[in-house]
């Protein structure tokens, strides 16, 4: 099984490397101006979301079969429109789908409180978390401690380091197990329309507000 990870020097990819390692796997280490292999199997992308849709392209262009994008997918919606030259499975990072979260409480509660430091939007950091709540969800970022609770369950990090591990196991068993691009364009939008309303609110509205309009928004739009 060839694998190529793309970005392998920066905290995600390396992230991906010593779980592909860990799994007993070879890899090839290529970075964001390396040129990409001719017949690639599987290529993991852990480069800024910007670069995401070109790179996706040339690593189809190249005989890729399976690719897994860190999330978000791409930047914009539009990108995911795009039509592959050639067949190609194409999958988001969505580790937090393979945590064992509870569901049998009545609208369990989601939330996610770090401070952003990120260079990239914010919606990015919970696209997961609005994809995947079955009640409410409140997105705080005040914390210095990262806290996160998924439908009812909090979560440590040792939870979120297995959860990778998992995801990438079953990527490369069943790529069908994860979010794939239809999904991550529905996932993408209900997280931007959060940020959109959240942002717009925030100038005349208290905190508690808030929390309650964005709590209305995902509760009325489900999870696909």
């Amino acid at each position: 099984m060839g694998i190529t990870i793309i970005g392998a020097e920066g905290s995600m990819g390396r992230r991906y490397s010593a779980i592909v390692k860990y799994l007993g796997h070879k890899f090839r280490a290529i970075e964001l101006d390396d040129q990409i292999p001719e017949k690639c199997d599987r290529v993991i992308i852990a480069t800024p979301t910007v670069t995401h849709h070109h790179i996706v392209t040339e690593c189809i262009r190249s005989g890729a079969n399976h690719i897994l994008v860190e999330k978000p997918l791409f930047q914009d919606l539009n990108e995911y429109d795009f039509k592959p030259e050639f067949p190609c499975d194409i999958r988001m990072v969505c580790n937090y789908a393979f945590i064992d979260a509870t569901y049998s409480v009545f609208e369990p509660p989601t939330y996610y409180d770090n401070y952003y430091a990120g260079k990239e939007e914010p919606w990015s950091n919970f696209i997961q978390l609005a994809g995947l709540a079955r009640g409410s969800l409140v997105v705080k970022e005040d914390s210095p401690l990262w806290k996160c609770c998924l439908n009812g369950k909090e979560l440590t990090l040792q939870d979120v380091h297995r959860s990778y591990i998992m995801m990438v196991e079953a990527w490369l068993k069943d790529p069908s197990r994860l979010v794939g691009v239809d999904v991550a364009k529905k996932w993408h939008k209900k997280a931007l329309k959060w940020q959109t309303e959240y942002q717009s609110a925030s100038a005349s509205k208290p905190a508690s507000v808030l929390a309650d309009s964005k709590t209305r928004f995902l509760q009325s739009s489900g999870t696909d």
